[in-house]
């Protein structure tokens, strides 16, 4: 949440770019935390719901927003590309055909970049990627560099390849439950909230 915060200053005032490649690491630890929700949740399609839910109320949140304030360049929100992400990683585990599952994940990847997502079709195989963690981490590490070079070539974005110090704490992570929140639905609340107030700063005070 820190991390994504600094990447959100950074882009909204248009700060130096350290900002933003201190903030590439955030994503790839959030798709690392749906990989361990699809690992370990109680009620998988409980927490796809949950997902879906703010990223669709979230959406329309923006599309009020934007009827009565222009903002230009504003973030999609990324609960819908996490949520694209977790439909990946369970049409990956179910028992389909090869060739099926390859097609679902190309029809994530195509309708997250065609409806504008956050990171698009990059943020869904990104989440699809952790997959193979379990069995084979190298494969995932492959898959990684991969959509990081595409995303370079295509979009001339070459501080993505930060994300990839994201492994730093991965690697770091033993297994364990950590320390549960209190308010365990937190990230769900503060991720709209961080950024209307952010946008109402630089629309009212820095305007």
């Amino acid at each position: 949440m820190i991390l994504m915060t600094v990447d959100h200053v950074g882009f909204i005032f248009d700060l130096h770019s350290i900002y933003r490649i201190v903030g590439r690491l955030s994503f790839p630890l959030f798709a690392f935390l749906i990989y361990q929700g699809f690992l370990h949740s109680s009620d998988i399609f409980k927490y796809l719901r949950r997902l879906l839910l703010f990223g669709l109320s979230i959406e329309l949140l923006l599309t009020v927003v934007n009827f009565y304030v222009t903002i230009n360049n504003i973030p999609r929100n990324i609960f819908l590309t996490l949520s694209f992400g977790l439909i990946g990683l369970l049409m990956l585990n179910s028992n389909k055909s090869v060739l099926e599952k390859m097609f679902i994940v190309f029809l994530l990847s195509f309708i997250a970049e065609t409806l504008n997502f956050d990171y698009g079709w990059y943020g869904v195989i990104l989440v699809i990627s952790f997959y193979f963690l379990k069995t084979n981490v190298l494969i995932t590490i492959i898959i990684q560099l991969t959509i990081n070079f595409i995303y370079y070539y295509f979009l001339k974005f070459d501080i993505q390849f930060y994300a990839l110090f994201s492994w730093g704490f991965i690697l770091l992570y033993n297994g364990q439950i950590g320390t549960k929140l209190k308010h365990n639905k937190l990230m769900y609340f503060y991720y709209p909230l961080h950024l209307t107030l952010l946008f109402l700063i630089k629309i009212y005070i820095f305007k």
